[in-house]
């Protein structure tokens, strides 16, 4: 059974170290969240792998940040306020 997830818990877990290895399946090591320089490999090696070049985590905040701040409507209003976005 799979534990259900809460509120506080991390968006992306930790896998547990040595289940693969070991001939069995990845696991993921429910909350405990995965330290950033892990974060930043995955994101850097996906990016790469996409033949993007060098995409740090930071990079997809500013990416999500500008496309926030650049969404408006029809009269050119913001849909999003710089301090919401921040």
């Amino acid at each position: 059974m799979i534990p259900r997830p809460e509120p506080a818990d991390p968006l992306i877990c930790a896998q547990v170290l040595g289940a693969a290895r070991q001939g069995g399946p990845h696991r993921v090591h429910w909350k405990h969240r995965v330290r950033s320089r892990t974060l930043f490999y995955i994101v850097n090696g996906r990016a790469k792998a996409a033949g993007l070049g060098h995409v740090a985590p930071h990079d997809l905040r500013r990416t999500a940040a500008g496309i926030l701040h650049n969404a408006k409507d029809s009269d050119g209003a913001h849909h999003f306020d710089l301090l919401d976005i921040q």
